[in-house]
């Protein structure tokens, strides 16, 4: 008779991973959880975790209590006796007193049975690009959100109305020439309206998935708003690449929208 595994609540099994580093003794867990990721990953690492016997340092991994749960992530900053942590998955950071630190992650272990120390060149060179990928991220994610949409919306909106109506002649630009067999005004068109959909997401229907609609209206409402300027003119080549410009932002912010959705 095949016996069902025993599933131990976080609380008990986190209390009793306490009690055993605080008596000097190593532990090893599963890992749970995707706040750690790529590094980390749930089913697939254990992690061995130890005693602090030396002071903590900005970048160590440790096991500390937060608001009544146990969490394990990387210390970003220390000030005195503030510690900041944060997972490298993460948006959001943890503060917490030295004191809630419980142990640190000294081993990462693999199902195939191989085992990285913390202390490790290896461990050390991933860890670096770990963080580098979370704060690039975690930039990216800050530009794309509300508060930076708010600030760069009109700046956006008027450098599109000012590049569409404003006479171009007097700068010499090369519009005519090409690059990847596109003509430079084309390709200078298309790229124009790539974050229209983006800028637009505050502003219109909260449906997402027809943010194109009102985006691309937008775009070519400004192309026909050039058949009343003696000095710039209407080209329906020109509506084509607002066209693609549109549809490629759109598809990049829904893309955007559903691996974060999945990432939550």
């Amino acid at each position: 008779m095949r016996e069902e595994p025993i599933i131990i609540p976080n609380e008990l099994l986190f209390r009793e991973v306490e009690a055993a580093i605080s008596r000097g003794e190593t532990v090893t867990i599963p890992f749970n959880g995707r706040s750690m990721e790529p590094l980390l990953k749930k089913g697939q690492n254990t992690i061995t975790l130890s005693p602090l016997e030396r002071e903590v340092r900005v970048g160590d991994v440790v096991l500390f209590r937060y608001h009544g749960t146990w969490i394990l992530h990387r210390i970003d900053r220390l000030e005195g006796q503030q510690v900041t942590l944060q997972g490298d998955n993460c948006v959001s950071k943890e503060n917490v007193l030295r004191g809630d630190i419980v142990a640190l992650l000294t081993a990462v272990n693999y199902k195939n049975g191989s085992s990285i120390p913390t202390s490790s060149e290896l461990w050390v060179a991933m860890s670096a690009r770990a963080v580098r990928r979370n704060k690039c991220r975690n930039w990216l994610l800050r530009l794309a959100g509300k508060k930076s949409r708010r600030i760069l919306a009109p700046i956006y909106f008027f450098l599109l109305y000012l590049l569409m109506w404003a006479p171009m002649g007097f700068m010499g630009l090369p519009l005519n020439s090409f690059v990847f067999h596109l003509r430079v005004d084309h390709l200078l068109h298309m790229l124009l309206c790539v974050p229209c959909s983006w800028m637009l997401m505050d502003y219109v229907s909260q449906q997402k998935r027809w943010l194109w609609l009102p985006a691309l209206g937008l775009c070519l409402l400004t192309e026909c708003g050039q058949l009343l300027l003696p000095y710039r003119g209407f080209d329906i080549t020109d509506m084509v690449a607002d066209s693609v410009g549109v549809f490629l932002g759109w598809g990049i912010m829904m893309g955007v929208r559903k691996y974060l959705r999945s990432r939550a």
